[in-house]
């Protein structure tokens, strides 16, 4: 018999020949150089289908028992991942190694007796023929024929039982080998080789039923952690079935009832965790979001709220906190607003209130009053306003009647002082405008007039001192006419004429 691949018994590492190698043949590892001859166990079994390997990546150096004659021969193979489980590779391996002993022995020496008893008949049979010895006829054997018959056939019994008891301990039919193998003590009970079946058929068998209970144990805390993790799960004790179904898989690591238990036991246990964890956050949120509100951070607790609603969409409370949080904030923003105006408002009226603009600062401080009516800065403005504007009416009134009476008795730079200065208190009065202009307009006839007056004096003046007395005359009349009753152009005329014709009867009018 013979195997496609093998574990190396020093370094483990799986050996994959190209060809089949016989039991029993020599073999050195490309990886460790350790010599090992072929396990004999692998003679047990059927070969199996040969199948062309992958990628060679080395070859495997064999030494047949034949070596010492000099022929030797080599196959490759592929390295592949050591066995997982060294301990249990070991047991199995010295199970083997023991059992394989034992069969060896017995066939050995089964096959050394036979050979052994073929020999003596031989040798008994050549020497009766040189001794000149008649054999018996078949129709009257002697007893000698009759004794050597029947040992020949309990030899023949002998050598059935003991193959039949080879391969039945070959393919692990132990209690058949024990069968045959007391079968054939019971031909020949001194036989040595039958005893060593004997022996190695009830060790196998031992440790048969050895392995056969531990299997059945390791099957039975397996079903008692299957079970265990059932009722875990029907507690909802998603961990303590996950590590029940996980301790049962490790004994059946390819049970896929194991398996898919542990699949739900940890899928279960990991929403649990995801659902806790939900939770956790959602209460962290619900609680910042209420301190938030007594704080009056509205902004900061309605994000809080929303988070919250992330977790749970259908939370009520969360809802109605993030309505209510909302709400308070249109509110802050429209008081923001509110007083955003107010104060704008307030400067104003205080720009006018120093500007003494009182009108205005009345408005002003009228709009600030509007949007917040108990704040006492605003109304307070408004009455100091209004004051000022009762002020300003009567300083008003005053000065206008004081430019009235300048107009009348022409003092129109009077006038126009008194009638400016109206205008600068009621900027906006249309009668005190028109009374300027009109009082602006007169002061500048009346200074036209003055100029021509001191013009024609100078010019009378003037044409005395050369001794044109008419031109001189001229001047001083035209004088009067534009300042009537003036003292100096009627002297001046007086003079004029007087130097002209003498001294006059009678005073002179123009």
């Amino acid at each position: 018999m013979s195997r496609t691949s093998f574990p190396c018994p020093a370094c483990k590492v799986l050996l994959k020949p190209r060809k089949y190698v016989p039991a029993g043949k020599r073999l050195v590892c490309p990886y460790c150089d350790s010599r090992f001859s072929m396990p004999v166990e692998l003679a047990w079994s059927q070969p199996p289908a040969i199948r062309k390997p992958a990628q060679p990546t080395g070859e495997l150096e064999t030494e047949h028992p034949a070596q010492a004659s000099g022929k030797t021969e080599s196959s490759p193979v592929f390295p592949s991942q050591a066995p997982t489980d060294i301990s249990g590779l070991y047991r199995r391996f010295a199970l083997i190694l023991v059992a394989a002993i034992l069969i060896l022995s017995a066939g050995f020496g089964t096959a050394l007796y036979i050979v052994a008893k073929d020999r003596a008949a031989f040798r008994s049979a050549l020497a009766a023929k040189n001794a000149g010895v008649i054999p018996e006829s078949p129709e009257h054997p002697s007893p000698s024929a009759i004794n050597k018959t029947e040992e020949e056939k309990r030899h023949s019994d002998f050598r059935g039982k003991m193959i039949e008891g080879g391969v039945a301990l070959g393919n692990h039919r132990f209690e058949e080998a024990v069968k045959d193998y007391e079968a054939a003590l019971q031909l020949f009970p001194e036989d040595v080789e039958a005893a060593k079946g004997l022996s190695a058929a009830r060790t196998s068998l031992e440790a048969q039923a050895r392995a056969q209970k531990d299997e059945e144990k390791r099957q039975a805390e397996f079903t008692r952690l299957m079970n265990q993790g059932q009722e875990a799960m029907k507690k909802q004790l998603f961990a303590d079935a996950a590590q029940a179904f996980d301790n049962a898989l490790r004994l059946i690591p390819e049970n896929p009832e194991a398996a898919k238990a542990l699949r739900q036991a940890s899928d279960a246990q990991e929403a649990r965790e995801i659902a806790l964890k939900k939770s956790a956050d959602y209460e962290s949120h619900m609680t910042a979001a209420r301190g938030a509100m007594v704080g009056e951070r509205y902004a900061d607790a309605r994000n809080e709220f929303l988070a919250a609603l992330q977790l749970k969409p259908e939370d009520e409370a969360a809802n109605n906190g993030r309505k209510l949080a909302e709400t308070r904030l249109n509110e802050m923003q429209d008081q923001a607003k509110r007083r955003t105006e107010f104060n704008r408002f307030m400067d104003q009226g205080d720009r006018a209130l120093r500007n003494r603009r009182y009108d205005e600062a009345e408005r002003a401080y009228s709009k600030a009053v509007q949007l917040m009516p108990r704040d006492l800065d605003a109304r307070n403005g408004l009455k100091e306003a209004q004051r000022g504007q009762e002020k300003v009416k009567q300083e008003f009134n005053r000065l206008t009647a004081q430019g009235d009476l300048a107009m009348q008795t022409s003092r129109f730079g009077d006038a126009a002082r008194a009638y400016s200065q109206a205008t600068k208190l009621v900027p906006d009065n249309d009668a005190a405008n028109d009374k300027l202009q009109t009082a602006q307009k007169a002061l500048d006839d009346l200074r036209n007039v003055q100029a021509n007056y001191n013009r024609l004096m100078l010019q009378g003046e003037t044409m005395m001192r050369v001794g044109h007395f008419t031109d001189a005359s001229l001047a001083y009349a035209a004088a009067l006419r534009l300042v009537p009753g003036d003292l100096e152009a009627l002297a001046g005329l007086r003079s004029a004429r007087a130097a002209m014709f003498g001294p006059p009867l009678m005073p002179v009018f123009p």
